[in-house]
């Protein structure tokens, strides 16, 4: 109904999330300590994934059929199967990624 009203729904976690991000029929939420969590049914049900990471993740998005979440200290993760698996990206850096956009 074009955000006229809204459902509560729980993500799983007690993690603080900072931000979520669509793409590919799939929800990613990421968050304080590695967190990251997917739906791929809108919304209603969350999915707990293995980022690789205890740093927080900031920002995530998606372009080209890949998802990207980034964060503390030069964090960069990939995943090319809507969210299931989280590769190691090097960004070069240790200062903290707070976005990304495509």
């Amino acid at each position: 109904d074009n955000g006229s009203s809204w459902i509560s729904r729980s993500s799983g976690t007690t993690d603080n999330l900072s931000e979520v991000t669509f793409g590919n029929n799939t929800f990613i939420a990421v968050g304080d300590n590695g967190t990251i969590r997917t739906s791929a049914d809108n919304g209603t049900t969350w999915d707990n994934r293995t980022s690789g990471t205890t740093n927080k993740i900031y920002g995530v998005t998606f372009g080209k059929n890949i998802f990207i979440a980034v964060g503390e200290n030069g964090t960069i993760r990939t995943s090319a199967d809507n969210g299931t698996t989280w590769d190691n990206r090097t960004s070069g850096t240790t200062v903290n990624l707070r976005g990304v956009g495509f």
